[in-house]
């Protein structure tokens, strides 16, 4: 079923199923960079995975909620608190492994390839990035990613990018990766090839996620209500699938701080 008219949208919004808070701290800033919140969230930090998993709703670090009983499940409207700027993307977690490596050359396959994914199982639509969890080194370099792509298609090949050096090693950073020409999605990730050393060891992992709606905090204010239904350029109210692994990729400011907030949840 859907919402039968926006009076009807408006009363889920005034009375939603489930309102879901989160929050984390921003511990290391780049202007203009991705970070991944997951080692950052609160009240539960997520770990850092070695194996290759699939996370869920009831995996730590992930913003819990309940499956859906009677009907889909969507996002309906949020509020965001913070003291300054903040553009913040909801991500379905669908698959993530760690114990890559900032000093290996030649393609790296430890705990690869990815999980298989429970969650949008043809890959349309699914993103990768890397996420740096301990700091690697000051030399920068560059890396390709090896996958299979949303056709099924294996050996695909990345866009090439730089990882290592200032602002490019730092921990919590997310790197997100453009996929070959033609392609719209990711199955499963193969390997990770450095073209050199970054000088430090560091760890970092491959992270698969499927973004779900975008709220972006003016800098006017210090918190925002958001309609994802009359703020359509925020994404509309996606499905929230059963079991996902919710987080923030968050976009972060020039300066370091905490945000909070909460996403209302209701079932059509």
């Amino acid at each position: 079923m859907a919402f039968s008219n926006y009076t009807a949208y408006n009363d889920s919004i005034a009375a939603p199923s489930q309102t879901v808070e989160t929050g984390f701290s921003s511990t290391t800033v780049i202007a203009g960079r991705m970070f991944d919140t997951w080692r950052r969230a609160f009240p539960v930090i997520g770990a850092v995975p070695s194996t290759a998993v699939v996370p869920v709703s009831t995996t730590a670090g992930a913003m819990p909620f309940q499956n859906g009983n009677s009907g889909r499940l969507v996002a309906t409207s949020s509020r965001i608190d913070s003291t300054v700027k903040q553009t913040l993307i909801l991500c379905d977690r669908v698959s993530h492994q760690g114990g890559l490596s900032g000093t290996a050359t030649g393609e790296q396959t430890t705990n690869l390839p990815t999980a298989a994914l429970t969650r949008y199982t043809d890959g349309i639509g699914v993103m990768a990035a890397l996420t740096i969890y301990t700091q690697i080194g000051a030399t920068a370099t560059t890396f390709t990613m090896r996958y299979t792509n949303q056709a099924g298609t294996g050996s695909r090949v990345s866009k090439t990018l730089t990882i290592g050096g200032t602002n490019a090693r730092e921990a919590g950073l997310s790197i997100l990766i453009p996929l070959a020409d033609g392609d719209y999605g990711i199955q499963s990730v193969q390997g990770v090839t450095l073209a050199a050393t970054t000088g430090t060891l560091g760890s970092f992992g491959v992270t698969l996620f499927k973004p779900l709606l975008m709220c972006n905090l003016d800098t006017t204010t210090l918190s925002e209500n958001f309609d994802f239904l009359a703020n359509n350029f925020y994404g509309g109210f996606p499905e929230i699938l059963d079991n996902s692994c919710l987080f923030f990729l968050n976009a972060t400011p020039s300066t370091a701080v905490a945000c909070s907030g909460f996403v209302n949840f209701s079932e059509v």
